[in-house]
């Protein structure tokens, strides 16, 4: 009801001069803040809206909901209006602590004690790298006014949780057996002494995997050197 359409508060006291500081206070603190908007002070939403606009489109349909799920997860934890360089130690083992509990969900609700289940390291550490990947994308992504958004990852160097004792699939003989009597049948495309289609290497690398145990990605890497 004042003039101006300000609203008039009583300090509590009748000093004059504790009124002035107060005032002078107040003054600079609503320069700062006209200063940090000047400046495009930055927050997680920011900086998470940023990476959803410009870097998850670049990636397959799968990867963008992952996108949207992290991002929704680690803006409940953090908070939206969180300074990106304020992410602490604290903040990332909380979560960890919290996740692994089974306290907070895959997007960051509260999970009530009684439907709590322990979460395996494997499903931290893959939230935990994005929000790594997201801040140092950050430090190299530059704003409309040529500013990078962050001056440094603050998570830089902070270890994941790293899973003891992954859960690998295993192929049983029986599949084995059934993929190599039909694996002579998988033909490739030859691009040497003329295009053509021939018999496939699936077959043998059916034979290094089965009896050497290792994965198929390995056996594609080697080279006659190896030998």
């Amino acid at each position: 009801g004042g003039r101006g359409g300000y609203r008039r508060v009583s300090l509590g006291h009748q000093d004059r001069e504790r009124a002035k500081t107060y005032a002078m206070e107040q003054g600079a603190k609503v320069r700062q803040g006209h200063a940090e908007m000047l400046d495009g002070k930055v927050t997680l939403a920011r900086v998470v809206s940023q990476y959803l606009t410009h870097r998850s489109p670049r990636k397959k349909e799968k990867g963008q909901r992952e996108d949207q799920r992290k991002a929704e997860l680690w803006l409940r934890v953090l908070g939206s209006s969180k300074d990106p360089h304020r992410i602490s130690l604290a903040d990332w083992e909380g979560f960890v602590r919290a996740r692994s509990e089974g306290a907070i969900n895959a997007r960051g609700e509260l999970v009530s004690v009684a439907d709590r289940r322990p979460v395996r390291s494997r499903m931290m550490q893959i939230d935990c790298l994005w929000l790594r990947w997201t801040l140092a994308w950050a430090t190299q992504w530059r704003n409309g006014e040529g500013r990078y958004l962050l001056r440094e990852n603050p998570v830089r160097g902070i270890t994941a949780p790293v899973e003891a004792n992954p859960k690998r699939p295993l192929a049983s003989t029986d599949r084995y057996e059934a993929l190599r009597a039909v694996s002579d049948q998988v033909a490739m495309e030859v691009h040497w002494d003329g295009a053509g289609r021939e018999r496939s290497y699936l077959s043998e690398v059916l034979d290094l995997a089965q009896g050497t145990g290792r994965r198929i990605s390995a056996i594609r890497s080697l080279r006659y050197d190896d030998l």
